[in-house]
């Protein structure tokens, strides 16, 4: 039996959520907290298996709380639910250390894979943050100044030592 914690501030989204959770045979919530405060103090009495935590919530946050949660017991495992999928939220949540990322319009079948993804240690992401993750990843990669150098020049000894002579020069002629 998988045991869940719901924090979301939203009592309709939370009985909601309750609901299609405990229609899995497998699957069971132990309470739901209205607030990040509270989530991280049912936390730490029922121990669930999984948290899905709201990003935007009273009190405390949802990526501060998750944040919490994790200095906490490390091995925590905490999905986060938003109606958020820019990559600003979408970054904050897994940098504080969620498993998973879900957006609220996403199907019910969605929560439940989830659930079980996570429960079992994987990372999951609806299919829709997966896109602004890789979007985000990509636009990284064109910022890395490595990743303008070919294979050979990445390789080369004369290429960093070109390098660090520029860096030297521009150090030197820096005003102090």
């Amino acid at each position: 039996m998988i045991r869940i914690l719901i924090a979301d501030d939203h009592a309709v989204v939370a009985e909601g959520l309750k609901h299609i959770i405990e229609a899995q045979a497998d699957m069971q919530v132990l309470a739901i907290a209205g607030d990040g405060r509270d989530a991280v103090r049912q936390t730490e009495v029922l121990r669930p298996d999984v948290v899905i935590m709201d990003l935007s919530m009273p009190e405390l946050n949802g990526a501060d709380a998750t944040r919490v949660l994790l200095e906490q017991d490390p091995q925590r495992k905490v999905i986060v639910l938003s109606m958020y999928a820019d990559h600003e939220y979408v970054r904050r949540a897994l940098k504080a250390g969620a498993l998973g990322y879900v957006v609220k319009r996403s199907a019910a079948k969605e929560v439940v894979e989830a659930i079980r993804a996570v429960h079992a240690g994987q990372r999951y992401l609806s299919p829709r943050v997966a896109d602004v993750v890789l979007e985000d990843y990509s636009d990284d990669k064109q910022d890395d100044p490595l990743a303008r150098l070919s294979a050979r020049d990445a390789l080369s000894p004369a290429a960093g030592d070109d390098l660090l002579r520029r860096w030297s020069r521009a150090e030197a002629d820096r005003p102090r």
